[in-house]
Parts: structure tokens; sequence; C-alpha cells
């Protein structure tokens, strides 16, 4: 396994139990997960939303990344899909820190995270891309 397959392997193993686990409670706890951010969820709509969402398609990615650490063809589209979800994550709440005020402390430092672990998997697919065949 070359060097860049052991760095992709490791963000993988880094973010699956992220997506994984946020889907789960997103599905499973909604209104427990959206108060942890001040969502409040006042309708079956609201949680039928926020389910699909918040729920069903980060753990939706978060399973496929689990699958790609076993996929050889899927690790690299996988790292791709990491670093594209978190990147938008991250710059969409840079965004609305410019348009509605500044957040909360917690969503600062979900913005630092997310857009670090984005530097990390354009750092890492950049590098696989050179070492690839």
């Amino acid at each position: 396994m070359v060097r860049s397959s052991r760095a992709a392997r490791m963000l993988l193993w880094f973010s699956f139990p992220a997506f994984v686990g946020f889907g789960f409670f997103g599905v499973a706890a909604p209104c427990w997960l959206a108060g942890l951010v001040n969502i409040s969820l006042d309708s079956s709509t609201a949680l039928a939303d926020f389910r699909a969402i918040y729920g069903g398609v980060p753990f939706a990615v978060g399973v496929f990344m689990l699958f790609a650490l076993y996929r050889e063809t899927w690790l690299y589209p996988a790292v791709a899909l990491d670093g594209m979800c978190v990147a938008a994550a991250g710059l969409s709440r840079v965004y609305s820190w410019t348009v509605s005020g500044v957040p909360s402390p917690v969503i600062l430092c979900f913005a630092g995270i997310e857009l670090y672990v984005a530097v990390l998997a354009i750092l890492i697919y950049r590098r696989t891309a050179r070492a690839s065949p």
C-alpha cells in the first residue's frame, strides 16, 4: 500500500464515524441533535426534512466512506466526496457568518474542523492523483 493510499484510508477512518454518527442521530434523535444548535423542529414536515437532510444524507455518505475502505476503486472518490462535503459545510458556515452575524463558538469550531479536513482531503487527493498509474 503506497503512502498516499494510507493517508486516504486514515482520513476516511477519521471521517466516516462522524458522518454515520451524525446521520444516525439525525434520524433517531432529531430534536436532540437540532437542539444542540438552537434549531427547533415544530412540525412533522420539519422532522421529516431534518431526518432526510441531516440524517439520511450524512449516514449514506458515511456508509459509502466505510465501504470505500474495503474497495480500492472507491477509495479516492470517497476522499473527494469527503473533501467536497466538509468544504461545502465549512464555507457555508463562513458565508453565514458574513451575512447573518457571528454564530456560536460551536459553529465556528465546526467550520474550522470542516475546512481543515477539506484541505487534508485536497492534499491527499492531489498526492494520490500524482502517484496513480
